[in-house]
């Protein structure tokens, strides 16, 4: 570019030819160069090009080609779908793609605290467990065991341990 502007400005002096020898350039790049300024000063904006910017903006940049097309073409401007994304990359208007949907059913970064392993305490297979009351098994098997057990029985329902139920003479329920 900065060749073919000192070309231009020193071809009033100097024929073209040499000028363009001198500077290491085809004649022929220079004066399509040449014609392309003369035809941007020349032409003024086509009016379906100011339809797009205002149509593109209008539409939050989401518009792509497609669409732009058809909304040009209902306001009367026929331009093609070529020519409109050459223009739309010339003047760098890109439209807004839409993120990929991903499903957010849980949420692993929460600042809560996780539950206890209570397993972690449980002996190893093969090791004896403690020995004692139903109770004491149970409340050491699952705490909330004891908790059901107290309340059964000052409800005077159903009992939280076999062993209770046989004592006690009710029933459990089928499920244990």
């Amino acid at each position: 570019m900065r060749r073919y502007r000192f070309i231009e400005a020193q071809r009033s002096q100097y024929p073209v030819r040499l000028l363009c020898q001198v500077v290491a350039v085809p004649a022929s790049g220079y004066y399509a160069w040449h014609h392309a300024q003369q035809q941007a000063v020349t032409q003024p904006e086509p009016a379906w090009e100011t339809a797009l910017v205002k149509v593109f903006g209008a539409h939050k940049r989401c518009y792509g080609t497609r669409r732009l097309q058809v909304v040009l073409r209902k306001k009367g401007h026929r331009v093609g779908h070529q020519r409109l994304r050459a223009t739309m990359r010339r003047r760098g208007l890109r439209a807004l793609q839409p993120k990929a949907f991903t499903p957010r059913t849980t949420d692993s970064t929460h600042g809560l605290r996780c539950a206890l392993n209570r397993l972690l305490g449980q002996p190893k297979p093969g090791q004896s467990r403690p020995t004692g009351s139903g109770s004491a098994v149970a409340s050491y098997i699952c705490p909330w065991l004891t908790a059901i057990g107290l309340i059964c029985a000052l409800f005077k329902t159903w009992p939280a341990s076999r062993s209770w139920a046989g004592r006690l003479g009710q029933r459990c329920p089928s499920n244990w």
